[in-house]
């Protein structure tokens, strides 16, 4: 499944361009805070246009890539495996 398919399930059927016209106020007065994470072979940077209208809305965005993944390739080994993505994501969220 393509990034633009799964957004426009979760946004409904507003596309990318449009967004970056709303401004945040009419969506929420409130910041959020959001943790992208990222499919297998990726890494944090595939949600930096995403991060990008949501940090201008004035939300706070982390888009960590797991161990193993995208430019964390080298950590990879067979110890690497949903634990230790479901730890990357919680010290995220902690730290």
């Amino acid at each position: 499944m393509q990034r633009r398919s799964i957004l426009k399930g979760v946004l409904g059927t507003t596309t990318l361009a449009s967004i970056d016209r709303v401004q945040s106020k009419s969506l929420t007065s409130k910041a959020i805070n959001f943790v992208l994470v990222h499919g297998t072979w990726h890494g944090g940077w595939v949600w930096h246009d995403v991060a990008d209208v949501l940090r201008s809305w004035g939300h706070r965005v982390l888009t960590p890539t797991c161990t193993g993944c995208g430019d964390r390739v080298h950590l990879s080994n067979s110890s690497v495996g949903l634990q230790t993505h479901i730890t990357d994501i919680e010290n995220t969220i902690r730290w």
